[in-house]
């Protein structure tokens, strides 16, 4: 599964949330975290920013723990890929899913990710952490 920055920070902040459990699965070996080089130091950036020292050292616990496979960074071509779907700022979260091979992304970005647009025309299952854990339990 590829997890959003999003849901990163959201782990951060509050450790026993719909995506702490997601990394408690993948600490315990239950499914294998995605994620690429950009989304990891988003959620790092967001949380120095605007958070303090404490959810920045959970959230570098979190990674450590969490056992997450890298997926080399996107290319703009591959970002291109999802002109259509969502913003730029966002396309990388998209073509990372893909060039993973992800079977579900998570997200917490209700403006960007978890649309209509995305969720109709995007090949990866778009899910936040609630309609994860339906579609995991299924």
């Amino acid at each position: 599964m590829f997890l959003d920055a999003t849901c990163w920070v959201a782990a951060a902040l509050k450790p026993t949330g719909g995506s702490a459990k997601i990394l408690m699965l993948a600490r315990t070996g239950q499914l294998i975290l995605l994620a690429t080089g950009r989304i990891l130091q988003e959620a790092q950036r967001n949380l120095a920013r605007d958070y303090g020292g404490e959810e920045l050292e959970r959230f570098n616990r979190d990674l450590m723990d969490a056992d997450v496979e890298m997926v080399d960074e996107v290319t703009a071509e591959e970002e291109a890929r999802w002109q259509g779907l969502t913003v730029e700022k966002d396309r990388h979260v998209l073509a990372g899913a893909v060039k993973g091979g992800a079977d579900v992304l998570v997200s917490l970005d209700k403006k960007h990710i978890l649309t209509d647009r995305v969720i109709a025309g995007f090949p990866v299952p778009v899910k936040n952490t609630q309609e994860f854990f339906a579609w995991w339990e299924r």
